[in-house]
């Protein structure tokens, strides 16, 4: 087999950006190589060294593409920024027969910023009587990582028993429960609550 038959890896970029909290399981780029016969590529080493796996090459979803996914196994674990901010991963590709064609390609971390509220804190006055239906507001949260992440929200309250309010999944807050001025013994006797 001569050079010129050598598989030759041809879509690698110099660089690629990775979130510290991206979803694991992440196809982070395909891989193009020309020979004009079936190809295997695989992951040949990751700079650096780690007994954790933080990146695998697989068959992609087209038969014949090879991708390069972000994994991190053990599961419990994800990129940190503050201890590794760059990867060094190198790819081999080979149609079983030798040479086979190498080429690298820095993923480069991205610390993560977290969400911050914009509306928060504030005071909400209600109206005696004020039911489920009476009262919806809205949190306002930016968030810099929106387009690798997802938001979820919780709400906390005190105390949880007697806790008059629900979230949504967009993170809005509404009552769950009628309000009655006489009877609101699990907001000190006020219709005025104060969220942080």
């Amino acid at each position: 087999m001569d050079e010129k038959s050598k598989p030759i890896i041809t879509s690698l970029p110099t660089s690629v950006e990775i979130s510290e909290n991206n979803q694991a399981k992440t196809l982070l780029h395909t891989i193009d190589a020309v020979d004009g016969e079936t190809l295997t590529c695989e992951l040949h080493s990751v700079l650096p060294f780690s007994n954790d796996t933080v990146f695998e090459v697989k068959e992609a979803s087209t038969p014949g593409k090879y991708g390069i996914y972000y994994v991190y196994i053990p599961r419990n674990k994800s990129l940190d920024y503050d201890s590794v901010v760059r990867y060094d991963v190198s790819v081999t590709c080979t149609d079983g027969r030798q040479p086979s064609d190498e080429g690298h390609l820095m993923f480069y971390v991205i610390k993560n910023i977290p969400p911050e509220f914009t509306d928060l804190p504030r005071e909400e006055i209600l109206p005696q009587q004020s039911t489920s239906s009476d009262f919806t507001i809205p949190i306002v949260v930016t968030d810099a990582d929106t387009a690798t992440t997802s938001l979820s929200y919780a709400i906390n309250c005190e105390p949880s028993a007697s806790c008059p309010f629900s979230r949504t999944t967009s993170g809005q807050i509404s009552t769950i429960a009628e309000f009655d001025y006489d009877n609101l013994f699990y907001v000190g006797f006020a219709t005025s609550f104060r969220f942080v």
